[in-house]
């Protein structure tokens, strides 16, 4: 499952998620406009092993927060992004 467009207004939280699966269980990175994402208290990242769900969630977003994110999973048989 791709990640689809999210729009949200100004002081909002905003969710991307997306379904990865892969043998061995890829390594999962998130991107904002090509600059990794580094987990924190206000970019959760999550997957969920049981359903391959994987998420990305901003508490709350600001003006500066618009723009492309892309997920990419990578393991040692090759590398997909959306």
């Amino acid at each position: 499952k791709l990640l689809t467009n999210v729009t949200v207004r100004d002081g909002e939280p905003a969710r991307f998620e997306c379904i990865i699966s892969g043998n061995p269980r890829p390594t999962i990175t998130w991107f904002h406009n090509h600059k990794i994402i580094k987990p924190s208290p206000e970019f959760l990242q999550f997957y969920d092993e049981f359903d391959n769900t994987c998420s990305l969630s901003i508490r709350e977003v600001f003006p500066e927060d618009g723009g492309r994110y892309t997920v990419v999973a990578k393991n040692v048989t090759g590398l997909a992004s959306s």
